[in-house]
């Protein structure tokens, strides 16, 4: 006597080859996701003309995100990721632009034939800094209302909370003030310092000085050198979680030529390692969580 399949049975049995299946490919129940992605814009020169790309933290997943015969440099990332503050060429002049992370809608924030660059956003994300001339102004993110607010000193750098600025000024020292540019204060005892970048708790700033690359607490102690080469080292970045500080080396080996790559080294000092390696330029990054 043949014996008759259950209906049941098969539909209870295909119920169960489902719910394993999704479950080991982390379907509903299997878990938290996964959180934010983390990538570093640069700007580079590989397309032959200068533009924004991103890269992950080791190097993987490039993508050019302006896109655009102009030049596109020193793109600045806004806190929620999904934005980028930039400067280009490509209405006739050099102005600030901001542009979707994914390359869609590139916005001038300023019409003006002086020199433009380094911009830095606000924490909250309404205003950007940016050097015209040899001054720091802001200006809102969603254009408008662009005012000065240190004169004479460059490269500005808000701090996490959003209560103090850092910035290089007199002998390309670095400086802190408040955000209001007053009650400025110098952090370093050096005066060849530059390029200053908070790190993401505000109690440490990585900067730039004679070629390399040293890390100082807020209050002007604990100073420490993170790289020391034969070739300069400029442009530090924090990443995220604070354990590493990337920046542009130049990793030529031929006298007097240059080739500026994006490198990191740990936040504490060690041994860096170049995150890219191309004949073309890659320089200015920012590590970011999307």
């Amino acid at each position: 006597m043949t014996a008759r399949s259950d209906p049941a049975q098969g539909a209870r049995r295909l119920l169960l080859v489902v719910v394993v299946v999704s479950l080991a490919c982390g379907g509903a129940g299997a878990g938290p996701s996964s959180g934010p992605e983390e990538w570093i814009a640069f700007q580079s020169h590989r397309t032959f003309n200068n533009e924004v790309w991103v890269m992950r933290p080791d190097g993987s997943r490039l993508r050019n995100v302006t896109n655009d015969p102009a030049d596109d440099i020193e793109p600045a990332i806004s806190p929620d990721g999904s934005r980028i503050a930039f400067i280009s060429d490509r209405g006739g002049s050099y102005e600030l632009y901001v542009i979707n992370v994914d390359g869609s809608g590139a916005v001038p924030l300023t019409d003006d034939v002086s020199t433009i660059g380094w911009p830095a956003w606000s924490p909250d994300g309404s205003r950007i800094a940016y050097e015209r001339g040899v001054d720091i102004r802001v200006v809102d993110a969603a254009g408008g209302n662009d005012t000065l607010l240190i004169a004479n000193v460059r490269r500005p750098a808000w701090s996490p909370e959003g209560s103090e600025i850092a910035y290089s000024a007199a002998g390309v020292a670095v400086f802190i003030a408040d955000s209001s540019g007053a009650n400025a204060r110098q952090v370093d005892s050096t005066e060849q310092g530059g390029d200053p970048a908070w790190s993401p708790d505000g109690t440490r700033l990585a900067f730039a000085s004679a070629g390399e690359i040293y890390v100082i607490g807020v209050n002007g102690t604990g100073r420490i050198q993170l790289t020391q080469r034969a070739r300069p080292d400029f442009q530090p970045s924090w990443s995220p979680d604070g354990t590493s500080v990337i920046f542009t080396c130049d990793l030529a080996t031929i006298p007097g030529d240059l080739n500026y790559e994006i490198c990191k080294v740990p936040g504490g000092g060690g041994v860096a390692v170049n995150l890219t390696r191309l004949a073309a330029p890659d320089m200015r990054a920012t590590w970011f969580r999307e």
